[in-house]
């Protein structure tokens, strides 16, 4: 008996030993994840699954990306007779309004869509309403996927604002790029009621604003200079292991031609190439670019891949496609403001097709854990003083793509570890962002510099970017996936 129970006892052992080496590899091993051996732990059984293909690699997602966070409104504004506009783009607001405002869907009769001929910005700005602004134009389907079936005719419409006036059952929905509208009836009061609850429970977050007409459309810019936090992040790199194993279906057949200076692995008509010096990453396939999806189709598998090579996928937000190329970009929000930076940092492009993902460009470094003690207070100028500086170094308004609010990705002073996002304006001139601080010579504005409000100190912006962020602007939202392209 003894015997028997020693044998037993060794037995237990050796299996606690095999598991806690599992764990332990699990825990550290960031292409390992113990969890999806099992399918149905963590989540519903029943719920619908679908594979969603990269190219290389089948792997299950749900059925339905959260549509919430791909689509979320970047801010709301409030129109009053009286008062004018005010403004908020705080996060928690957005996230309480999203979801009544995607409800309405449930509510809205997909076939008595009207497109209207005529400008409905006059008639509307007589009216106090609600107004949501989105990063890009967003398909009429997404919105109206819990309503009956979307005439054909409709389905390929955009908008990028949603209106709603005060006791009247319409919704407008522009496209402000476009220059089209569209008015679609609620059938129940139920969501509009709790988007306007929402709204009068939280006036502390609004700041009064000015519209100004831009090449893009409408924009909203403060009449006050403003005050934000420089924010710091830990900032983490991604192995290119990571990588190899997701995009590659046979990692041990990959060939690999890499230097100093770039690392080049190429395995069956599929390559990738980091730059060892920004950390840049640059996937292509060879392959059939296959059949084009619907830009709904093609935005929603977009997102599902995202969520694969972003942990933090909900602090990133879809802010362009293109339906000639199938390319779709992503960008990182922070705090409820974009982020901005040099080697795609802070954006994510994929090319996709029904053959699944062809393309895709990002950083391999990226930030999810603030580090709150080091935050500092600073004063922005206003977003109508931008306007008119920028009109009195011969940038007009009718050449402005748009102006934007949002932070400046900088590698920390502090430790190589860090990340500074710094509150700065941005200025789209055809398809490009630059700061406006390298548009600009602020040395002539040094009442509008940005300011510590702690030390009192001016913050030389420009000297946030190189010389060729300077000459060539920051960011374009050209999503080209040539890897000879400089962006």
């Amino acid at each position: 008996m003894r015997k028997h129970w020693g044998r037993f006892v060794n037995i237990i052992l050796i299996l606690l030993v095999a598991f806690s080496l599992l764990a332990t590899f699990a825990i550290f091993s960031p292409t390992f994840r113990v969890f999806n051996a099992f399918p149905g732990f963590g989540q519903n059984k029943d719920q619908d699954q679908q594979q969603v293909a990269t190219g290389t690699l089948n792997v299950t997602q749900p059925s339905s990306a959260p549509l919430q966070v791909v689509f979320s409104p970047k801010s709301v504004v409030r129109h009053d007779k009286e008062e004018g506009y005010v403004k908020s783009f705080n996060p928690d607001l957005i996230k309480q309004l999203t979801q009544p405002l995607f409800d309405l869907s449930k509510t809205i009769d997909a076939g008595k869509i009207k497109e209207e001929s005529e400008d409905l910005r006059q008639a509307i700005d007589k009216k106090n309403f609600v107004e949501f602004e989105f990063s890009d134009e967003i398909p009429m389907a997404f919105l109206l996927k819990g309503a009956p079936e979307l005439d054909k005719s409709h389905r390929d419409y955009v908008f990028d604002r949603i209106i709603m006036t005060v006791d009247d059952p319409k919704i407008y929905l522009l496209s402000e790029k476009n220059d089209k509208a569209f008015t679609v009836e609620a059938q129940e009061e139920g969501p509009i009621q709790t988007i306007q609850d929402q709204l009068n429970q939280d006036k502390s977050t609004f700041y009064a604003v000015q519209p100004f007409e831009c090449r893009e459309g409408r924009i909203y810019l403060s009449k006050e200079a403003q005050e934000l936090d420089i924010l710091t992040y830990m900032v983490e790199r991604q192995p290119i292991n990571f990588y190899l194993n997701k995009l590659f279906p046979s990692p041990e057949n990959i060939h690999d031609y890499s230097d100093a200076n770039y690392s080049r692995y190429f395995s069956d008509g599929k390559s990738l190439l980091l730059d060892n010096n920004t950390l840049e990453l640059v996937y292509a396939s060879d392959g059939s670019d296959g059949e084009a999806l619907q830009q709904d189709e093609a935005i929603q598998e977009s997102f599902n891949l995202l969520k694969d090579f972003q942990p933090a996928y909900d602090s990133w937000k879809f802010t362009d496609f293109s339906g000639q190329s199938q390319q779709i970009v992503f960008r990182k929000f922070i705090a409820g403001l974009p982020v901005f930076g040099p080697h795609n940092v802070s954006k994510i492009k994929l090319k996709i097709s029904d053959q699944g993902l062809l393309g895709l460009n990002l950083s391999a470094l990226t930030i999810q854990t603030p580090v709150t003690h080091l935050s500092a207070p600073v004063r922005l100028m206003s977003g109508k003083d931008v306007v008119r500086i920028l009109a009195e170094n011969n940038y007009s308004t009718q050449e402005i793509d748009m102006i934007q609010l949002g932070y400046r990705w900088v590698r920390s002073d502090k430790s190589n570890a860090l990340v500074e996002l710094v509150p700065s304006w941005h200025v789209k001139l055809k398809g490009r962002w630059h700061m406006l601080d390298n548009l600009v010579d602020m040395s002539k504005y040094k009442d509008l510099q940005t300011i510590h409000l702690d030390t009192k100190e001016n913050i030389n912006m420009q000297g946030l970017t190189d010389h060729k962020d300077r000459e060539n602007g920051e960011e374009s939202e050209d999503i080209s996936l040539d890897q000879e392209q400089e962006d």
